[in-house]
């Protein structure tokens, strides 16, 4: 039996299309894209804080790992970090996401306003820092994915 295997840990995951092309419907970048159409003002958390991570990235670094082989990952077998690079607010991120919108003409949106977590009380208790430090990844295996906000400009240009 090979016991061969690399876990990694990722955060704040999150896609656009399907591989039928059509627009997702859930996911932190699609609901910004619909509030900014439905309301005025836009309240979101501005204190949890993580690293925004692409999930087409994601699986382009993680394809490139497994491409090098069976004897290179039995080499690294472990618990590795893989996010986006560097972290942002709840908030920071939806600016971006409306600033980046192709379709900014659609939306509603006039304000954009910082909210704490405790103004938006859910079941599941969530860490107000959770952002991750992917040196040891980017250490073992030579790769780093794109700092969060570059992976968003390329994530919103999908939507062109």
């Amino acid at each position: 039996m090979d016991d061969a295997c690399l876990i990694f840990r990722t955060a704040w995951v999150y896609t656009l299309r399907t591989s039928a092309g059509s627009l997702r419907q859930s996911g932190f970048v699609n609901k910004v894209l619909d509030w900014a159409r439905q309301q005025e003002t836009l309240r979101v958390v501005s204190d949890q804080v993580a690293n925004p991570t692409w999930a087409r990235m994601l699986a382009e670094i993680t394809a490139q790992v497994l491409a090098r082989g069976k004897e290179y990952i039995h080499e690294r077998v472990g618990l590795y970090h893989l996010a986006g690079g560097g972290f942002a607010s709840r908030f920071e991120w939806a600016r971006l996401i409306l600033e980046l919108d192709p379709n900014r003409h659609e939306q509603m949106v006039k304000e954009l306003l910082p909210a704490p977590t405790s103004d938006f009380p859910t079941p599941a208790r969530r860490p107000l820092f959770s952002a991750l430090n992917c040196d040891k990844f980017a250490a073992t295996f030579g790769l780093r994915l794109s700092a969060w906000e570059a992976a968003l400009r390329m994530a919103m240009d999908v939507l062109k």
